[in-house]
């Protein structure tokens, strides 16, 4: 194993130019792949925490009778509690999906 990364030395010192653009190559791959991660280290698998957190509540809507089942508002719903509260300071709306393959 030690004479393969010999040879592969000396090939690499035999071809200077090659060296140089494979050398290249694996930085700029690096550094694009650190900064992609740290984009989306950020915004998407860190959780967001409000400064509040003792003030942010869920809202879900039920049907009568039926203790456990709980639906999404409707988007003129959404529209209708934010723009007519006075209780909450602001509303925001998510939507959770699946996506896989459905196993």
């Amino acid at each position: 194993m030690i004479q393969d990364f010999k040879f592969a030395l000396r090939q690499l010192i035999k071809a200077p130019g090659f060296t140089s653009i494979a050398i290249l190559t694996l930085a700029l791959a690096i550094g694009v792949n650190a900064a992609i991660f740290s984009l989306v280290n950020g915004v998407i698998l860190k959780p967001v925490v409000p400064l509040r957190p003792h003030e942010v509540v869920n809202l879900f809507s039920a049907r009568q009778g039926a203790s456990k089942d709980y639906r999404q508002f409707s988007h003129q719903e959404f529209v209708a509690l934010r723009e007519s509260t006075d209780v909450f300071t602001d509303v925001a709306a998510v939507q959770f999906a699946l996506a896989g393959l459905g196993r």
